[in-house]
């Protein structure tokens, strides 16, 4: 089992069990950029609160994404993101504990529970149940990316297509880290997690099993008095770092560490750039222009031409 700051790449949210869902989900606002249709829109959805414990709700989803939003390079590009909420009542408050002697249970929208597939402070809930309250509600282009901030202070999460966060203020940094995963497609960057090692080159921006300085992916940002491979363990440092991937042999990563290697650091430079490039796959940095008209007119000794 992992250290207790770092999260398995492979824990993604489960399909649990299905539960009764109660009523009148609502919609609201909590961060309006602009277009949608030119903007990254994230939805923050409740489990595991009350009726009684919507106003808890919107305070505690504010709380999450001004920690979220409060990271290096989420704020240099907050306005490309809008955020709504989707608040949803439980019948119960919290989250399943089976871990716990004795175990907890409750009765919840989304079913969340910890100890999913062994691993403590995984939190899993029903991925279907989400989607059949969230999809009706808002428009694709309103939801690319979905997280359920479960009411329960216990440390742990999930990442995958749906995030899944406790309230526990250090949580935030395992959303982070999956949101590398989901958002930027980047890889772990640690070596002794599941699932195996692949030693063939991947498709992520982060890992190579590359030697040669010119062809490795991230060869720009690395000084040419920095040697290959890079045996440096100071941070912030680009090179080329043995371990990455589920491989400690023959896989390389940008930095000695990372968010994507330990919870609580920076994404650093090469991971930085590729979650811009992610965003820019989205969003375009000019909303609109004046005028409208794409002809230019150019006159010089009394002619015009075009």
């Amino acid at each position: 089992r992992p250290p207790m700051n770092r999260l398995p790449g492979w824990a993604l949210a489960c399909i649990c069990a299905a539960a009764p869902l109660a009523s009148a989900q609502t919609v609201g606002t909590l961060v309006n950029n602009g277009d949608p249709a030119n903007r990254i829109d994230m939805v923050v959805v409740s489990e595991g609160y009350t009726s009684a414990e919507m106003a808890k709700f919107a305070v505690d989803a504010r709380t999450f994404i001004n920690s979220f939003m409060g990271v290096e390079i989420y704020q240099d590009y907050s306005s490309y993101f809008n955020v709504r909420t989707v608040a949803v009542p439980s019948n119960q408050s919290g989250a399943d504990h089976p871990e716990l002697s004795p175990p907890v249970y409750v009765d919840t929208a989304f079913g969340a529970t910890y100890n999913c597939n062994g691993v403590v402070r995984l939190i899993c809930v029903n991925l279907t149940q989400v989607h059949n309250v969230v999809d009706p509600l808002l428009p694709a282009n309103q939801r690319d990316y979905i997280f359920v901030l479960v009411n329960d202070s216990t440390y742990g999460g999930s990442g995958g297509a749906i995030l899944v966060s406790s309230t526990n203020s250090q949580a935030v940094e395992i959303m982070l880290h999956e949101f590398g995963h989901t958002h930027g497609l980047l890889a772990d960057e640690y070596t002794s997690q599941p699932p195996p090692c692949n030693p063939a080159e991947p498709t992520a921006a982060n890992s190579t099993i590359q030697t040669v300085r010119a062809n490795i992916k991230w060869n720009a940002w690395i000084d040419a008095a920095t040697a290959i491979p890079t045996l440096t363990t100071t941070s912030g440092v680009p090179g080329l770092y043995l371990g990455s991937d589920y491989c400690p042999a023959g896989m390389y990563r940008p930095t000695y560490n990372s968010r994507m290697r330990t919870l609580g650091y920076p994404y650093e430079q090469v991971n930085d750039e590729q979650m811009v490039r992610r965003l820019y796959n989205v969003v375009s940095p000019i909303d609109a222009f004046s005028p409208s008209n794409s002809t230019l007119s150019v006159s010089k000794g009394g002619e015009q031409g075009f």
